[in-house]
C-alpha cells in the first residue's frame, strides 16, 4: 500500500470514530485522515484528524469552517450521502 500513498490526499471514516484508535491509524498509515458527522467536532480530537468533511445540509458551515481555521484543520465540502 506505500507506493499509493503519495496519491491519497486523505482517509475519509477509515473506521468509527475513537480517538485513541484513529491516533493509531494516523501514525500507521502516515496519511492524513477526514472526519465527517460521524462524530461531533471537539477540540480534543483536532489532533486525531487533519481534515474535515463539511456536509452543509446536516451541520452548519459556518461554524464548522471557524472551528477548522481555531485548529488549523483543512475542510472540504460535499453533499450528504
Amino acid at each position: 500500500h506505500s507506493w499509493i500513498l503519495p496519491f491519497v490526499d486523505f482517509v475519509e471514516d477509515p473506521c468509527p470514530f475513537n480517538l485513541a484508535d484513529w491516533m493509531t491509524l494516523r501514525e500507521r498509515l502516515n496519511c492524513r485522515l477526514a472526519l465527517d458527522t460521524a462524530a461531533p467536532f471537539h477540540a480534543e480530537y483536532a489532533q486525531a484528524f487533519q481534515v474535515k468533511v463539511i456536509k452543509p445540509t446536516m451541520e452548519s458551515a459556518r461554524e464548522t469552517v471557524a472551528l477548522c481555521k481555531q485548529h488549523a484543520i483543512d475542510y472540504v465540502f460535499t453533499h450528504n450521502m
